[in-house]
């Protein structure tokens, strides 16, 4: 049950990296501090959605 809300969400991490370093021109993207910036949401995003896994393996573990 949970393992295909999982797939989605790797799916979505990859997709939302993939985009991110697939042009990696420093000055046309703002600079290494915007660079940073948004690499520090990637990895946000990146932890609510293993919490968000972790919360659905809980509740599968449960039943």
């Amino acid at each position: 049950m949970a393992q295909p809300h999982m797939q989605e969400l790797a799916g979505a991490l990859q997709t939302a990296i993939q985009r991110e370093v697939e042009v990696f021109d420093v000055p046309a993207l703002g600079g290494m501090e915007a660079i940073n910036a948004r690499l520090d949401r990637l990895f946000q995003q990146h932890h609510q959605m293993q919490d968000a896994i972790n919360l659905d393996r809980q509740e599968m573990y449960r039943r």
